[in-house]
């Protein structure tokens, strides 16, 4: 990102987390946990959580499913149900 000038200097560890989108790559016939709401709660003590949300609860996208699933869906994100296959957060730093 620099060298492509978009951005002007190196970011700090807390700005790079304010804008980071974290993947954690499952290989194939492999399991992994991922990263919780949990995890990112006790190791992110120096922000606070200003909105979170879990999404893709049947491994697909919204979009890529039949309306039935997609109806469930809706009502599991309404829920705030955090078992989702993925987790978007937004961490504010504390003053």
């Amino acid at each position: 990102m620099l060298k492509a000038n978009a951005i002007k200097k190196r970011l700090t560890a807390d700005e790079i987390w304010s804008v980071t989108d974290i993947h954690v790559p499952i290989a194939t016939n492999d399991f992994s946990k991922g990263i919780s709401f949990k995890y990112l709660q006790e190791n992110l003590s120096g922000f606070k959580n200003i909105s979170h949300r879990s999404y893709g609860f049947f491994g697909a996208l919204k979009s890529e499913l039949p309306n039935n699933l997609q109806k469930t869906e809706d009502e599991l994100i309404a829920k705030n149900a955090l078992n989702g296959r993925n987790l978007c957060c937004v961490w504010q730093k504390k003053q």
